[in-house]
Formats: C-alpha cells, sequence, structure tokens
C-alpha cells in the first residue's frame, strides 16, 4: 500500500464525509426502548444518538447491543430463580412481566448497557486518518460525535460512513484495492450454533465473547444463516421477549415474515476475494460483517468494519 494512499487519508476531514444540513437522528433519554425499536427498525440503523434535554446536549449512544443486553438480562433472571427454587417458575407470567417492566423503562438507563458504545466526540477539522487510528485503537468505539468549531454536536460519524467513503475512494487506486483478503484476514475461531438452538442462546455467545454475529451452521458446519443483535428489531413488539425461545431458524424466518426480506441470508467473501471487492460487498448489502468461507461454504474468519478500518489505518 503506497504513501500516496496514506496522503489521501490525510487530506480528507471528517467535514469532507459529511452532508449538508443532515439531521441527527436521536432519541431522548427519556424515551421507551419500544420508541428506540421502533426508530432503529423505520430508518435503519443500529444505533441513535442520546439527547438529554435536561442537559440540552448530546450525552451517548444506544444501539441494539445495548438493548439485547438488557433483554437478554431479564430473561436470564428467570433461570436464576428457577435453580434457586428448585421449580420452574410459570414463564408466560413471568415473561410478560419483565416485557412490561421493560417497557415502561426508560432508554437513558441503558445507555452503554452493553460497554460496547462509549461516548466520544471529534471535531469536524480532524483528519480522517486520525479518526481510522482511533476506531482501530479503541475496539469498543463504532461511532463518534463531530462536533463544529463552536463546539456544537452537528453530526454522528460511524464505521459504517467511513467504509463507504473508502470504497468510493479506493477506485483511484487500484494497487491498494487489489489487495488479496488472505493478506490481511486473521484467522480466528468462528462463534457458532446450530438451526435448532434458541436465538436467546445466539443472543448470549454474542454477549459472553463481546462480538457481534453468530453463525449459524447446519450439521456439516456449512454456513446456513447469521444472527446480530439487530434481528431483534424484525420481532413484533408483542413478541420481543417470547420470541427470543423459538429455534433461530424459525427466529429468523419469522423476522422475514413480518419484514418480508432476506436480510438474514449470509453475505460471505473467500481469501481470493480483493479488498475493493470486499467493500463493495459491504457497502451494497449494507451489513457490518462477512463470513469468510471456504469452498464447502464453511465460515473460517469473520471481517468486521472494525477489521477493515485497522488494515487502512496500518499502511
Amino acid at each position: 500500500m503506497t504513501s500516496t494512499w496514506r496522503q489521501s487519508l490525510e487530506s480528507v476531514t471528517l467535514k469532507d464525509l459529511l452532508t449538508n444540513n443532515e439531521p441527527i437522528i436521536s432519541a431522548k433519554t427519556t424515551d421507551s426502548p419500544i420508541a428506540v425499536l421502533k426508530s432503529l427498525l423505520k430508518n435503519k440503523l443500529s444505533s441513535l444518538a442520546l439527547w438529554d434535554e435536561t442537559k440540552q446536549e448530546y450525552v451517548g449512544f444506544i444501539d441494539m447491543v445495548d438493548l439485547v443486553t438488557t433483554v437478554v438480562t431479564l430473561c436470564e433472571t428467570k433461570n436464576v430463580l428457577d435453580g434457586i427454587t428448585n421449580r420452574e417458575s410459570d414463564w408466560y407470567e413471568y415473561m410478560s412481566k419483565e416485557e412490561e417492566l421493560f417497557k415502561s423503562e426508560v432508554v437513558g438507563t441503558f445507555s452503554n448497557a452493553s460497554n460496547r458504545d462509549p461516548w466520544c466526540d471529534v471535531w469536524e477539522g480532524k483528519p480522517l486518518l486520525s479518526l481510522l487510528d482511533m476506531f482501530s485503537q479503541e475496539v469498543n468505539l463504532h461511532r463518534v460525535g463531530v462536533s463544529n468549531d463552536q463546539g456544537k454536536i452537528t453530526a454522528v460519524m460511524t464505521q459504517s460512513r467511513v467504509i463507504r467513503h473508502l470504497a468510493e475512494d479506493i477506485k483511484r487506486f487500484p494497487e491498494v484495492g487489489a489487495t488479496l483478503v488472505s493478506k490481511f484476514v486473521k484467522k480466528c475461531e468462528v462463534l457458532t450454533m446450530t438451526p435448532q438452538e434458541t436465538a436467546l442462546v445466539g443472543m448470549q455467545r454474542m454477549l459472553e465473547r463481546n462480538v457481534s454475529s453468530i453463525a449459524v451452521v447446519d450439521p456439516e458446519g456449512k454456513l446456513h444463516a447469521v444472527l446480530t443483535p439487530s434481528d431483534m428489531k424484525r420481532s413484533m413488539e408483542v413478541n420481543l421477549f417470547s420470541d427470543l425461545y423459538l429455534p433461530v431458524a424459525l427466529y429468523l424466518d419469522k423476522g422475514n415474515e413480518n419484514f418480508k426480506d432476506q436480510s438474514h441470508t449470509p453475505i460471505t467473501c473467500t481469501v481470493g476475494d480483493t479488498l475493493a471487492q470486499v467493500l463493495t460487498k459491504l457497502v451494497t448489502h449494507d451489513v457490518h460483517r462477512l463470513f469468510v468461507v471456504d469452498a464447502e461454504n464453511k465460515p473460517t474468519g469473520v471481517l468486521s468494519l472494525g477489521d477493515l478500518i485497522s488494515v487502512f489505518e496500518s499502511v
């Protein structure tokens, strides 16, 4: 990768990536979780900036992982109670009470519940390369507030937006875009589950491993589907908790019935794909990660937005 490419990253500022008068889609700290879920679904987002009306300022982010963390914790509480009392508590009654409790809460209490989305703001004149360094060094930083010369937060810069810029800019540097996935993908144990295991089990495993996706594999280990925290948006409001106890294959299929899409279909790449091809897939399909698969469609690795940003930051 050339110094010319690095100079390009240094010459672009965050302000250059922003669209004039683009509104910040936000939630109030006093909003309900259900209102936030609906807003995330409507706007096709995975997070919202949180506005504190008392302080008259943005104070954090609320994302799907925060909401999943809270829901999973409430579900796990039932299992603890069953163990203490040595009996199966009434599932329907318990879940109904917990779901009502969840709906009556305010999202300000859930902000960064996952410890994966701290609030951070940066000046709009900051070079893109510096932001890549921040995203690369801080594994839990996925988005930042952008402030103008007066210190006012005017926008939110996400990893996804950065990737969209890089996917377009890399066309000017074909030697960079031609870099093979095999040159930078890290070998890792891919987190998996079977189609028969419940969606709740998958969500729990993701939280335990501090990752945001899990591969659903068939008995031969071939990639069948992908479960992410964003899939919880696809449950209808009345089934938010109960749907998590469905087998994950049924959980994902039910989400497709509700929203008439196939967004859980795995988007993959191979070690023979190029960096430019990977960026194009991420942008075209609007996904946050690609599973690396072998010739038998068995997952061998994962490329997240953060992984790719680290590749660019290290040139």
